[in-house]
């Protein structure tokens, strides 16, 4: 037993031995030491209060804003091409013509003929108020001697003619015309004042063909209210009152009543056909002239089609005419592209589309600039239809520059980001944070103490940088986990 003893303590005591023993008792004690109460390992980010925004990346060339080709109207002989390719020209600038003698001559006419029929419109106007005036006074002079007559020349044989109760101061043997001529001389009060109220807004520019259609009535009203006196007086017999001088007087004043208004009546129709008569020939001028005016417009039309004119500012591209030679309608003769303003045409995935609206700012670079110059533009447009490119449904949208710029150039190719919604003022976080869970989203929050919550939260906008807007379910500097080691 000593034996053994000694021999273990000799193995011992021999340095390389005792080296590695301290060795492996280090290694022992480390590995103890740093492993006692360690859980995993977790990388995190802190939620902080900022701002999401989406934004579109789509490339497309840069195209002139206006291109178009030019042709003519009409053929015809080309009298002149008043530019050339690279001209500068403007907006409403004539660019070539052909012949268009005959045109103008026939213009000239037109418009010849549209003086003399405003002349004769003028003369027309005239003729036409002088008669409206007659007619005006021929309606006051039929209520003038309508009144006359009933007021001077029939009411001396009535009792209070101008009251309801008025009737004849004798008695004639046929009752129901002695009635009739007592209820007309009522009514004829009744018209003749509503009459005279009316002409009170009697002028030459009021519709005269009413109040003349109202004063023949009148008219006929006071003839037959005269013709009834008439007969009244042709039967009624002379007796102590009234004598027979007296009704010789009363009949030859109903007489003279009846006769001023058949003349009333015969002026007034003759005053209204003549006024009847100019309106229709001032009509007719007036129609006469619409027709030339027409003309002219035609001649102009025409003699327009005879002229190419540029619709915009720009330059010229192309030049495909020479004077003297026939052009034919309808063939490019120019082509024109704007110098100013240039566009972009880009197609947009339709993953992407909603998230592009009209008027949305743009951000572009062109690669012959670099990343570092950006010019700022917007979109003007979306197409309603799609565009399917390499199989993959796309939306063409129309994106033009803010300012003029002379660096831009047709054909160039730009980089293009387009700006979408933007949700500030919110807690951001990466968007592989988010764990879909059970229908809803949760995060992973690392508590001070090292422990872990699941937090259920709801999301906002998705940003284009990969963070995501957390509207409710998190803090400012809540840290939450990206992954675990």
């Amino acid at each position: 037993m000593v034996y053994f003893l000694n021999k273990i303590k000799a193995v011992l005591l021999k340095p390389i031995v005792l080296v590695g023993i301290i060795i492996a008792i280090v290694v022992l004690i480390f590995v103890f030491y740093f492993n006692r109460g360690t859980g995993p390992i977790y990388e995190t980010v802190t939620a902080k209060i900022g701002s999401v925004s989406e934004q579109v990346s789509v490339t497309g060339h840069v195209k002139p804003a206006e291109d178009v080709k030019l042709s003519f109207e009409k053929s015809g002989r080309i009298a002149s091409v008043n530019v050339m390719v690279g001209s500068y020209v403007n907006s409403g600038q004539i660019l070539a013509t052909i012949d268009s003698n005959d045109i103008r001559a026939q213009l000239a006419q037109a418009e010849a003929a549209i003086d003399v029929q405003n002349a004769q419109i003028e003369g027309a106007k005239i003729n036409l108020s002088g008669n409206a005036n007659a007619l005006v006074d021929k309606i006051r002079d039929a209520y003038s001697k309508s009144d006359d007559a009933i007021s001077t020349q029939v009411d001396q044989f009535f009792y209070n003619p101008t009251s309801a109760s008025t009737d004849l101061r004798f008695t004639i043997a046929d009752s129901s015309l002695q009635k009739d001529v007592d209820a007309l001389r009522v009514s004829i009060g009744q018209m003749m004042s509503k009459w005279s109220s009316s002409l009170g807004n009697l002028s030459s520019n009021k519709d005269l063909g009413t109040y003349s259609q109202t004063a023949k009535s009148n008219l006929n009203q006071v003839k037959s209210f005269t013709d009834k006196a008439s007969s009244a007086l042709n039967i009624l017999e002379a007796s102590s009152y009234p004598t027979q001088t007296t009704i010789n007087g009363w009949k030859a004043n109903v007489s003279a009543a009846r006769a001023s208004i058949a003349t009333a009546s015969s002026t007034l129709i003759a005053a209204e056909d003549a006024w009847s008569a100019a309106a229709s020939n001032l009509s007719l001028r007036q129609t006469e002239l619409a027709s030339d005016v027409a003309n002219v417009d035609n001649y102009k039309a025409q003699l327009a089609k005879t002229s190419i004119v540029s619709p915009i500012s720009g330059i010229v591209t192309g030049v495909d005419i020479k004077p003297g030679e026939v052009a034919s309608s309808n063939i490019p003769a120019f082509h024109i592209i704007s110098s100013g303003k240039f566009e972009i045409e880009a197609n947009v995935p339709e993953a992407d589309i909603t998230k592009v609206k009209i008027g949305s700012d743009v951000n572009v670079t062109l690669d012959a600039y670099g990343d570092e110059v950006i010019f700022k533009a917007k979109v003007v447009a979306i197409d309603p239809a799609e565009t399917i490119i390499e199989g993959v449904t796309t939306y063409k949208v129309t994106i033009q520059f803010a300012e003029n710029d002379e660096r831009v150039k047709s054909g160039m190719t730009a980089n293009i980001n387009i700006k979408g919604k933007v949700q500030s003022n919110v807690i951001v976080v990466p968007q592989q944070t988010i764990i879909n869970r059970d229908g809803g989203k949760i995060v992973k929050v690392l508590k001070k103490d090292n422990t872990i919550s699941e937090v259920n939260v709801e999301v906002g906008l998705r940003g284009y940088d990969g963070n995501i807007a957390i509207t409710s379910g998190l803090n400012d500097g809540d840290k939450v986990i990206l992954f675990q080691k």
